[in-house]
């Protein structure tokens, strides 16, 4: 499925993935992406991800010894202004393949089980291909100039019809600031220096700490300060403190954070030389892309710089359909928090913050609120326990509740998802993808909002089947809606996460997993009244039995806004319940 995505944001989110594996065998995993892939494009990154995927995991294979390097760049197409040249490549320090196994790598498995030697090299190559195929993109695999094997996969790619790469307050703030890393484990660094530089951050990368203060006195001679430096925590006690001594004899290095690396960090001097000014923050490795991002967030430059930020009037452009809207913002950072409140005000909208989990819960029990974006990492309760809590115990189902994480992992998604969050937001987010979430959950999700968001063609009246409705409602007794309201809430939820199976089913192509869910989701939207959505469910689902993919995705996309439509009028029959 097409989706607005960044490239870059993609790579590396991939390359984070394979870290773990790169470092436990002792290969170093490098990451050199240009700033042209930042932009906002047009494109299925299901495809992208599992190319990336793919080759990656045959590289990390059959390397012993060395490196693994991730490159790219994206280069704009001649005069055509939307279009792009986009490259992947993936180089390996391994012992390369042999001529006789280039000529069939993109052969099946069985067509090369006659071959002597590694008959199963290059699996992942073959995946890969097929994939660029169905993309339109070019995969090749040669010998790399240094040894090895380099596959790079090249197409072309279209922006965004609204590029939002207008940055966020915070990415003003970071832009031009000067980070220095002082680390011996090379795959550590570039995971750090990737994120740095993707917030715009320029860093300088050191083996030791001798090297970190001859380049500390080079930058002051050039009259450029270090906001931050970033230690692992196995330099000893009178090595930090003699690089900080260093650094605070110049004076535009007088406000560096200091970040401790490491897990357990055993170096006393450590909080001795904190106490004395210093400000320093430990983070534990493998660092976490929202704790790096939280703590030089609030580095006391880049608050003054967002604090002293004139803020712009609200524009005609600006409105959306979160005006008027009361949205809660739970979020530990003082910085992200102005930040997204300035952002929601701008565009119309009420905001409540909570600064943590606790108040949140505490708020929506006093409160109404119609949206909640929710941090995930903070003290006292996190964003996960605290949507929990929120679905179960305050029993609210349809409030829609986005995640704000830094973390674009899959497995962070998923815990997201597992939680009760409706869908998350990478930070740092533009005002563009506020608006964008807000469009896309509030007017479906708000059981006040009686808009038509969508134009599906057919009335309402045929979406919902009266009759079953009121079949449900005559099992409470006395005017309660007890019954009523569970069994609605119920629904509204459970279907959520089976619209969000059966669409990964349809992007992996897995007719069987469509089949089977939309079973599921057939018989449950029968029983609530959606009876056109539940024959549309029925349809994916014979689909699904015939293994018919190109038809699948096509009812699909016409389904989803079927659903949408059906779910709002359904949460707005509860609202009339009660009224």
């Amino acid at each position: 499925m097409i989706r607005q995505n960044s490239l870059h944001e993609l790579i590396e989110r991939n390359v984070e993935l394979a870290a773990p594996r790169a470092s436990g065998n002792g290969i170093a995993l490098n990451c050199h992406i240009d700033s042209g892939c930042k932009r906002i494009f047009n494109f299925d990154d299901w495809y992208i991800t599992q190319i990336i995927n793919n080759l990656l995991s045959n590289a990390l294979k059959y390397t012993e010894q060395g490196s693994v390097t991730v490159t790219a760049r994206c280069t704009a197409a001649g005069s055509e202004l939307d279009t792009y040249h986009y490259e992947i490549a993936i180089t390996d320090t391994g012992p390369g393949i042999d001529t006789d196994i280039r000529r069939v790598m993109f052969a099946l498995p069985e067509q090369r089980e006659s071959m002597p030697q590694h008959p199963e090299v290059g699996v992942g190559l073959v995946i890969a291909k097929q994939l660029c195929d169905m993309i339109n993109a070019i995969l090749t695999v040669q010998p790399a100039a240094t040894g090895g094997t380099v596959a790079v996969v090249a197409g072309t790619i279209n922006t965004a019809v609204h590029d939002t790469r207008n940055s966020s307050p915070v990415s003003d703030a970071l832009r031009n600031t000067q980070a220095l890393i002082v680390d011996t484990d090379m795959a550590a660094r570039r995971l750090l220096e990737a994120h740095l530089r993707s917030w715009d951050i320029d860093v300088h990368s050191v083996l030791d700490v001798e090297s970190a203060i001859e380049h500390a006195q080079a930058a002051a001679q050039k009259n450029q300060s270090i906001s931050m430096v970033l230690v692992s925590h196995d330099r000893s006690e009178a090595e930090i403190e003699r690089l900080l001594k260093s650094m605070d004899a110049c004076p535009q290095h007088a406000d560096t954070l200091l970040v401790i690396l490491g897990s357990n960090p055993t170096n006393s001097g450590v909080t001795r030389v904190a106490s004395e000014g210093t400000d320093s923050i430990t983070l534990s490795k493998p660092v976490r892309p929202s704790e790096l991002y939280n703590c030089i967030s609030q580095h006391p430059h880049i608050v003054s710089r967002i604090r002293s930020d004139n803020v712009a009037p609200q524009s005609a452009n600006d409105a959306t359909d979160a005006e008027q809207s009361h949205v809660l913002l739970v979020e530990d950072n003082v910085v992200n928090q102005c930040v997204a409140a300035e952002i929601l005000k701008r565009i119309g909208a009420h905001v409540t913050i909570a600064s943590n989990g606790l108040e949140a819960i505490k708020c929506l029990q006093t409160e109404t609120f119609d949206f909640v974006f929710m941090d995930c990492q903070m003290p006292q309760m996190d964003g996960f326990e605290a949507t929990r809590k929120i679905r179960s115990e305050l029993k609210i189902k349809t409030l829609p509740i986005v995640a704000l994480t830094a973390n674009a992992l899959a497995g962070d998604r998923q815990l997201c998802m597992e939680a009760g969050m409706s869908d998350y937001l990478t930070k740092p987010f533009t005002r563009d993808q506020i608006a964008a979430m807000l469009d896309k959950w509030i007017g479906t999700q708000s059981e006040t909002d009686t808009r038509p968001d969508l134009d599906i063609g057919v009335e309402d009246s045929t979406l919902i089947d009266a009759d079953a409705l009121e079949q449900i409602r005559q099992l409470d007794t006395d005017g309660q809606t007890t019954i009523f309201d569970e069994i609605i809430n119920e629904y509204l939820s459970s279907s959520r996460t089976l619209i969000k199976q059966i669409d990964d089913a349809t992007l992996a192509a897995n007719p069987e997993g469509v089949a089977r869910v939309s079973h599921a989701l057939k018989s449950s939207s029968a029983a609530v009244g959606l009876t056109r959505f539940a024959k549309q469910c029925a349809d994916l689902e014979r689909l699904g039995i015939r293994g018919d993919v190109e038809a699948i995705t096509e009812l699909w996309q016409s389904a989803q806004p079927v659903y949408k439509r059906s779910v709002m009028l359904l949460a707005n029959q509860q609202t009339a319940r009660v009224a």
